[in-house]
């Protein structure tokens, strides 16, 4: 999904402000967070280049539902050979409102920074959910994210920072 790098950025500052949210999961649909890739899921789809490597899988067992929406993809991020993220995304808004009343149903109401824009962030004590609706592509996204392996994911990118810069 293309607007990955720029999720994991809102993530990082919105987590600083919203508050936990109810019912939180440790990860998605029976796959917890830091688990390794299943052996059916075969070969990763793609591999995205942020924080060094991040391998996406697609369950070919996934329900590809989410309350009334048709998703068009669900990916399960692996950093370090442990789920990290999960990424989902559909097209329309029907689907968009689906999956937002889903969402609301589930974990309560969110945060909503900017009225004016179809994006919501649940931030809990493990796992950070964002969606995010764009209007003029009428594609959504909605991506869960480890707190946990993003903090160790920032550790690791700067220590890449120091390596680059030649600090000791």
């Amino acid at each position: 999904m293309k607007k990955h790098v720029l999720t994991f950025v809102a993530v990082a500052l919105v987590s600083v402000v919203a508050s936990a949210y109810q019912n939180e999961e440790p990860g998605f649909r029976g796959h917890d967070w830091g688990m390794a890739p299943l052996k059916a899921w075969g070969l990763p789809v793609q591999t995205d280049s942020s924080f060094g490597s991040i391998r996406l899988y697609e369950d070919p067992a996934e329900d590809r539902t989410m309350g009334c929406a048709k998703l068009e993809s669900v990916e399960y991020g692996f950093w370090q050979g442990r789920l990290s993220d999960v990424r989902v995304e559909f097209r329309g808004y029907d689907s968009y409102k689906c999956v937002l009343e889903t969402l609301k149903k589930q974990f309560g109401d969110g945060v909503q920074p900017n009225q004016s824009v179809e994006y919501y962030v649940w931030v809990g004590g493990v796992t950070t959910i964002v969606l995010h609706y764009d209007r003029d592509r009428k594609v959504g996204y909605l991506t869960l994210v480890s707190k946990g392996i993003l903090n160790e994911q920032r550790e690791w990118e700067r220590a890449q920072t120091k390596k680059a810069a030649g600090a000791p």
